[in-house]
């Protein structure tokens, strides 16, 4: 009998272990998780909010995005590809540093970026920084795709793991495409009533494109454009065009690729420079990659980097940030956009987005980009011939 009742209480402590793990499991599991909402919580109020700006119609549907987003066209890009091996951990870093200022972010993304590994990493990053809400995701359609728009949309949303998007571009025009652009904004139109985008943009549209896209009735609220200090073509027409209509502009290539940076503006030199950054009409159309086939104006950009980083060191300020201060200089401007490898560039660009160019360096750098502005002329394709523009 005693030998039993031994056996029974051992039996019994074996259950009570068991739930007693169980429960411990439980505790550490809850206390995990409340950690990673602390941490997102303590992060979201660790840095300071971007300050923001509002574009958008008179009918109400305005758009106000971080004046500088994170440009994420590098993101899940592999060996042998475009940028390069971009590791996941890195890109996760990247998405929660930039969520740190102020629990909110602006990321662009786009389709077409590695085949849409892009958008998938932004989706795994966002998912891992647990602080999906905070994030406003702008994405991009290819225009051969727009035949079908709720399809590539929702193939978008499924990859960012998300419901909805703040902003929904059509990356580049109809250039020699039969389409018909009413029903691609129809279309728009009715995802945006879904809730499936919140907002309606273009990208690289010229004036008669621009034209072309307001006629449908929709409305437009950004166009998404390359715009820096050695780009400046967008200024001659489609500004203008789009102060006319409330347009915001978000600007891409805010440092040419990396090109207009304190190490570019030293250079004195292109040998070093990677060919796929050199494919621009900036440079001489019979280097490798490029199919613009005009003359370039090397030597051009060559000293007006060096001018750039002459200022940039007068005025105590790092070429990147005053690069990207510059571009905000201009109120057409509601973002921008540039890229970053590691979470010390990501900082770097975002150290730009408070600081304000005093009226001599601002004008200075005016003056060291007009001859290039003006060897350029107003054609904002960058990659094609004046006959190939693809932007009208």
């Amino acid at each position: 009998c005693y030998r039993h009742n031994i056996f029974e209480l051992l039996e019994q402590f074996s259950q009570y272990s068991i739930h007693l793990c169980l429960l411990l499991y439980n505790c550490w599991i809850s206390w995990v998780s409340s950690c990673k909402v602390l941490q997102s919580i303590f992060t979201a109020m660790s840095k300071p909010s971007i300050p923001t700006r509002t574009c958008g119609g008179p009918n109400g549907d305005l758009l106000t995005l971080p004046v500088a987003g994170v440009g994420t066209w590098s993101f899940g890009s592999d060996d042998g590809e475009y940028w390069g091996k971009r590791e996941q951990s890195t890109t996760n870093d990247i998405v929660s540093a930039a969520l740190a200022y102020g629990g909110q972010a602006f990321f662009d993304t786009a389709e077409v970026y590695q085949s849409g590994r892009s958008e998938s990493a932004l989706g795994e990053a966002l998912k891992a920084a647990g602080n999906a809400t905070g994030a406003l995701i702008g994405s991009k359609i290819l225009p051969n795709n727009c035949a079908d728009v709720r399809k590539h949309c929702e193939d978008t949303l499924q990859r960012l793991q998300v419901e909805s998007m703040e902003l929904y571009q059509i990356h580049w025009p109809f250039f020699k495409l039969d389409t018909d652009i009413a029903k691609v904004f129809a279309d728009l139109q009715e995802l945006q009533k879904e809730g499936k985008i919140k907002h309606i943009g273009v990208s690289n549209f010229g004036v008669t494109q621009l034209e072309e896209a307001l006629a449908t009735g929709a409305t437009i609220v950004t166009n998404q454009l390359c715009y820096n200090l050695l780009t400046r073509a967008i200024e001659f027409d489609v500004i203008p065009m789009c102060a006319k209509h409330n347009i915001g502009i978000i600007a891409y290539s805010p440092l040419l690729q990396g090109l207009i940076t304190g190490k570019g503006c030293a250079a004195g030199t292109l040998d070093n420079v990677d060919p796929h950054r050199l494919r621009t009409r900036h440079f001489n159309g019979e280097r490798t990659m490029s199919r613009h086939g005009g003359p370039g104006h090397e030597a051009v950009v060559l000293a007006t980097l060096k001018k750039i980083g002459e200022i940039a060191d007068a005025a105590g300020i790092p070429v990147v940030q005053l690069a990207t201060a510059w571009c905000l200089s201009n109120p057409a401007v509601v973002s921008v956009i540039p890229g970053a490898s590691s979470v010390a560039q990501l900082e770097g660009n975002m150290a730009a987005a408070s600081l304000q160019l005093d009226a001599s360096v601002k004008a200075a750098l005016d003056e060291a980009t007009d001859q290039l502005k003006t060897l350029g002329g107003n054609k904002i394709d960058i990659y094609e011939s004046d006959e190939n523009q693809r932007s009208i």
